[in-house]
């Protein structure tokens, strides 16, 4: 875990974070985290390997990137992101894009697998959607309220999904990050191995 920040240095590094981009509207090459939209399932890579149900993963803390992220055609035309403790990216830098929705706010996060067949596998979730965003902030808003009070804020989470009618789509799926504990600071090792499965 690349835990250089204190907890109140975090708490400054969130607020000023939390204040880049409104709510409501990094990968470093790992493999990208995805919940598949026809069933909700959780997968990774290039192959689709489906996360094992009630796997644990830690996210990593200093990985928190928010920013802008354009699509055009179905392929990522252009994407700007800034880590957490960088500068965010200011909007009015953005150039211009063919993307039919232009640029849209996006987060993203890293974690590694704790447990289970998939351990110490380094993935990145990635979201421009309304329900991805919202699962983001709802982990950064109990990362924030941890570190307010002093306390390790690198959460462990088992991968879950939740879904809605939509009057247009049918069903729609959204991902959920059951933060089921935190890691401590004793444990450093835990959120920084890397493998990926044979």
């Amino acid at each position: 875990m690349q835990n250089a920040l204190t907890p109140a240095d975090f708490v400054g590094a969130m607020t000023t974070f939390e204040a880049s981009a409104p709510r409501a509207s990094a990968g470093g090459g790992a493999p990208l985290l995805r919940m598949l939209k026809g069933d909700g399932s959780w997968v990774f890579g290039a192959d689709n390997v489906e996360v094992e149900p009630d796997a644990r993963w830690a996210i990593d803390p200093a990985s928190l990137a928010q920013g802008f992220i354009a699509w055009h055609g179905g392929k990522v035309e252009a994407e700007r992101m800034a880590m957490i403790g960088h500068p965010p990216v200011d909007p009015t830098s953005l150039g211009p894009v063919s993307a039919k929705n232009g640029w849209e706010d996006q987060v993203c996060f890293g974690l590694v697998c704790q447990d289970g067949e998939d351990k110490d596998t380094a993935v990145v979730f990635k979201s421009n959607t309304h329900g991805g965003r919202g699962a983001f902030f709802d982990v950064f808003d109990a990362m924030k309220a941890r570190a307010v009070e002093g306390l390790g804020y690198a959460p462990l989470v088992v991968l879950r999904n939740d879904s809605y009618q939509h009057t247009e789509y049918g069903k729609i799926f959204k991902p959920i990050f059951e933060i089921v504990g935190w890691l401590g600071d004793e444990e450093p090792e835990k959120i920084t191995k890397r493998r990926r499965r044979k």
